[in-house]
């Protein structure tokens, strides 16, 4: 008992409270100790958080499968000062065809050290789980291109953070015509006028056409494709 409240003493010493229920995906998952596991969760609760699942290495611990990358769904865990501990999990999607292809799963890992990057601990990061998730499908569609999935992936992970280029104006006067060429020094695009002479990255005429369309992307609700 301690400060006038009965708190359970969590694996790493931390003071854990009442339990709670987290929906995410693990990030990362590295060893610790002989058995255990150092996992980032990305959720929806508690934007991305650390946790720690005490005897997942072991051959016959219920926690082995579902803190493997990929795996999506329901973690029962207790909060520490500094991190979690998940005691149970209930995985709805673990991806599994992922594993089966090589070049799926160099994608799958670059999406979710993405996610790792840019989302902060215990931020809202909702949209970025279910870009995610949503991402992830895609690569088991045989319609849908890799390559074309990993440019939509950033793209939307640009805009939802704040820090995608300017495609929409020309980024010297602001005019919205005759665009044709991207700067990188301005990150954004740039008209004939502001820039008429030989340029690095011009524009092709199919984006161009597109491009009204494009304001699609910043709604967190857009559909993926």
């Amino acid at each position: 008992k301690r400060d006038g409240l009965n708190r359970k003493k969590g694996t790493y010493g931390d003071q854990m409270s009442d339990k709670i229920m987290l929906t995410g995906m693990v990030l990362s998952a590295l060893p610790v100790g002989e058995y255990d596991k150092r996992i980032t969760i990305l959720t929806r609760e508690r934007g991305k958080i650390t946790a720690f699942a005490r005897g997942a290495r072991r051959p016959k611990s219920s926690l082995q499968a579902a803190t493997n990358l990929f795996c999506f769904g329901t973690f029962e865990a207790y909060e520490g000062r500094s991190s979690y501990t998940v005691v149970k999990a209930e995985i709805s999607n673990y991806f599994r065809e992922l594993a089966m292809d090589l070049d799926k799963t160099y994608y799958g890992c670059y999406f979710l050290e993405l996610a790792d990057y840019f989302c902060q601990e215990n931020n809202d990061c909702i949209n970025q789980l279910k870009l995610v998730y949503q991402t992830l499908r895609a690569l088991n569609v045989p319609s849908l291109s890799p390559k074309l999935v990993r440019v939509i992936y950033e793209l939307k992970t640009l805009v939802y953070f704040g820090v995608y280029p300017n495609v929409f104006a020309c980024t010297s006067c602001g005019s919205r015509e005759q665009l044709w060429c991207f700067d990188e020094k301005s990150n954004g695009v740039m008209c004939r006028e502001c820039q008429p002479g030989p340029v690095k990255y011009p524009l092709d005429e199919a984006a161009l056409c597109q491009r009204p369309c494009a304001g699609n992307a910043q709604r967190a609700d857009a559909p993926f494709i």
